[in-house]
């Protein structure tokens, strides 16, 4: 029997914050110029068994208690890193925002409010943060479920043909799903603060995030067909052709929901940053790590960053932070004293 603590959180909020941060960064990614193909759909199918074996690392570090964050040092690096992708969270959410929204949304305002939003979050601690996901869980699965079903008699299988199977692009899809899961990273932070054991919780989220996707994306081409191309954001475009009876223009609903989500994206690795400054003032800490992710939307706004250049990003810094560190860590790294009897308690 798991009993509560104080400053700790469930392993199924662990669940909660990664599924909603992946499936929600694949709702609010831009397709903007992509050009998006049926082909996708096989690269999401092939990132599953992929993405569960480059976690593997992450969850033995987890579980042999051979954390890299339990360095300062190392701490601190990661501290940044969580900064940086707050701010680009920050980033794509604003861009989605004012897609959905229109005049009413500048980027700039929206960005500064959310990110001290985000700040407040994190400055309060996990177990906010776990309480927020477990009712956007709620909200988010449900609209989901929503959306799917309501388009459900609106596709066509034939649209969906013929499947692209292009083996470079199949294979650079693959590698970019499989290795822009910066909730990875963000499990080793928050995995410090569990309750219990998460490597259960790691596997299903990888499972059910890539299944979710996949049948986000087979419903997109199989409504919208080619023309998904043509659409900055086809999953918002889905929730503007659903109808309920005579109701229409369900979109004000689903896009409150998509922003939701976003915004728990956003905390969570506002939290991750905050939590890896070990500093006594929460609050400083907080204010620092806002800093860093208000400085990272500036240098993507300035630069008008593609979303190529932000893929790359996410690639790369999974590849050091998610893979190869923990990996080194886990072979270099000798045990604590008294692992061995803390695991017996």
């Amino acid at each position: 029997m798991t009993w509560a603590k104080r400053n700790k959180i469930a392993p199924q909020s662990v669940f909660y914050l990664l599924f909603i941060s992946r499936v929600a960064a694949f709702i609010l990614l831009s397709f903007q110029g992509a050009e998006p193909d049926s082909g996708l759909l096989v690269s999401v199918i092939l990132s599953i068994p992929a993405g569960l074996v480059l976690s593997v690392p992450a969850i033995l570090c987890v579980s042999k208690r051979k954390n890299p964050l339990e360095s300062g040092c190392v701490s601190g690096i990661y501290g940044v890193l969580f900064s940086a992708y707050t701010g680009v969270a920050v980033y794509e959410l604003t861009l989605f925002c004012r897609y959905a929204l229109g005049a009413y949304s500048k980027n700039v305002i929206l960005a500064v409010m959310i990110i001290a939003a985000v700040c407040y979050c994190a400055s309060l601690g996990i177990e906010g943060v776990s309480r927020f996901s477990g009712f956007a869980f709620l909200l988010f699965a449900g609209g989901i479920t929503v959306l799917l079903a309501l388009n459900f008699s609106e596709g066509e299988v034939i649209r969906i043909m013929p499947i692209s199977l292009d083996k470079t692009s199949a294979v650079n899809r693959t590698v970019f799903i499989s290795t822009s899961m910066s909730e990875l990273a963000a499990y080793l932070s928050v995995s410090r603060r569990v309750n219990g054991k998460s490597a259960k919780p790691v596997v299903l989220f990888e499972l059910l995030s890539g299944g979710v996707i996949l049948l986000i994306g087979v419903t997109v081409f199989a409504v919208l067909g080619a023309a998904a191309q043509s659409f900055a954001y086809p999953v918002f475009t889905l929730s503007q052709t659903a109808t309920i009876g005579g109701f229409e223009r369900l979109d004000a609903i689903f896009s409150s929901v998509f922003i939701l989500a976003g915004f728990l994206r956003c905390a969570l690795f506002g939290y991750c940053a905050v939590s890896s400054f070990r500093t006594e003032k929460g609050k400083t800490s907080a204010f620092f790590c806002g800093a860093l992710s208000l400085f990272a939307y500036f240098i993507l706004i300035i630069t008008n960053a593609k979303q190529d250049y932000v893929n790359i990003f996410h690639t790369a810094t999974f590849a050091v932070f998610a893979v190869l560190l923990p990996l080194l860590w886990l072979i270099f790294k000798k045990r604590n004293a008294g692992d061995e009897l803390i695991e017996t308690l």
